[in-house]
């Protein structure tokens, strides 16, 4: 399913030659995944792509926490990690109307940032993100 979709925009791409809002949102869930898994894209050895075995792995929920990344895997950061592959999840959407948007996908990152941040760089990023929202 997961192929289908990434040739399915991959064609629209190549007829169109342009991106639209929701082919970004899904390779930057396809970003978020390979970052939080420490997986390829394609996974070679077992035959499928990456969105397909996330989904796999959020399907047998005990299974998501072992799909994360051993070597960046914190028992303090575990539900920041765990949230950024939901949101890799959603990103991958196999239907757009499924996808957040972009200010969603903001949201969800702003409050990771709250729980994975101290307060002073969390309220630099924010006092940012509502600066460069008047340009």
């Amino acid at each position: 399913m997961a192929h289908q979709r990434t040739f399915r925009l991959l064609m629209e791409y190549a007829y169109t030659t342009k991106v639209n809002v929701k082919s970004d949102i899904y390779s930057f869930g396809v970003l978020l995944l390979e970052l939080s898994t420490g997986r390829a894209p394609v996974i070679a050895d077992e035959q499928i792509s990456l969105i397909e075995w996330s989904w796999k792995q959020y399907e047998e929920k005990n299974a998501m926490t072992n799909a994360l990344d051993e070597d960046i895997k914190e028992t303090n950061y575990l539900e920041t990690m765990i949230a950024m592959f939901k949101l890799g999840l959603k990103c991958t959407s196999p239907s757009p109307s499924q996808m957040p948007s972009m200010n969603e996908i903001l949201q969800i990152l702003l409050s990771c940032l709250t729980n994975f941040s101290s307060s002073e760089e969390t309220s630099t990023v924010i006092s940012f993100h509502q600066n460069s929202a008047r340009w």
